[in-house]
């Protein structure tokens, strides 16, 4: 008997709502992991020249952040272009011990 008064006070329809939100947020929190994950896999893809990787990287961000209905606004091709274009400038040189 108290175990079902117990789950009738959790499960009710004012509570549809705040369990509708947590369920997003787990479900936003593991694509967040997993586009981690797929993200960290690319560095270790060595026969992948660093361009792809980025383009990759990229795209996998835009599936995350397309999740974000906060409102706040993200562009990655601001961010990532510095890279790409330094990569550009300086393809074929040896940085870092390594050439481009």
């Amino acid at each position: 008997m108290a175990l079902t008064s117990f789950t009738n006070a959790i499960f009710t329809t004012g509570n549809v709502k705040n369990y509708a939100k947590i369920v997003k947020n787990k479900w936003i929190r593991r694509s967040v992991l997993q586009a981690g994950q797929e993200i960290s896999s690319y560095g270790l893809e060595v026969d992948t020249n660093i361009e792809d990787i980025f383009t990759s990287v990229l795209n996998t961000s835009k599936k995350v952040l397309a999740l974000n209905t906060s409102g706040s606004t993200f562009n990655l091709e601001d961010d990532i272009l510095p890279y790409q274009q330094f990569l550009e400038t300086n393809k074929g040189k040896k940085l870092f011990g390594y050439s481009w």
